[in-house]
C-alpha cells in the first residue's frame, strides 16, 4: 500500500512517501500551503497511488495546541474529498529532522528547504515502525 505523510505548516507542508510493503519512507519537495493546496493534494494522491495519507498532528506537553486544532480542520477537508486520513504524534519531529539534517552537514539555507519533509519522513517512518503487519 502507498502511505504519504505530511508535515503540516502554515506556510509549507513537508511531503514524504513510501510503500508499506517496504517500510522505508522518503522525503519529497514540500508543497506550498496557499488556497490551492488541498486540490494539489488530491492530484498528487491520485497521481501517486496514494491510499492513505498519515497527518502529523501536533500536541504540547499540556494537550492540544491551536495548530492542533487547524490540522483536524485541514484533515476535514481532505477526508471530504475521499481521502484517507490517519493522524500520528509529530511531536519533535522538526528537532529531529534537523539534527539529522545536521549530520549530514547541510549548510542551514539547504537545511531549511528540507526540514519539513524530513519531518514527514520521520512521521511516515514512525508510521512504519509502529504498524509493521501493514
Amino acid at each position: 500500500m502507498k502511505i504519504a505523510a505530511l508535515d503540516f505548516g502554515e506556510a509549507k507542508m513537508g511531503v514524504a512517501i513510501g510503500d508499506s510493503s517496504i517500510g522505508i519512507a522518503s522525503p519529497r519537495n514540500f508543497l506550498v500551503n496557499d488556497r490551492k493546496l488541498i486540490e494539489t493534494l488530491v492530484d498528487f494522491c491520485a497521481a501517486e497511488k496514494i491510499e492513505k495519507l498519515i497527518l502529523g498532528i501536533p500536541h504540547g506537553f499540556r494537550g492540544e495546541t491551536p495548530q492542533t486544532q487547524s490540522v483536524r480542520e485541514f484533515a476535514a477537508k481532505l477526508e471530504a474529498k475521499g481521502i484517507v486520513v490517519e493522524f500520528l504524534d509529530e511531536r519533535f519531529t522538526s528537532k529531529l529532522a534537523q539534527q539529522n539534517l545536521h549530520e549530514d552537514n547541510l549548510n542551514s539555507r539547504k537545511q531549511k528547504t528540507r526540514i519539513d519533509s524530513e519531518a514527514a519522513r520521520i512521521i511516515l517512518q514512525d508510521y512504519f515502525n509502529l504498524n509493521p503487519s501493514l
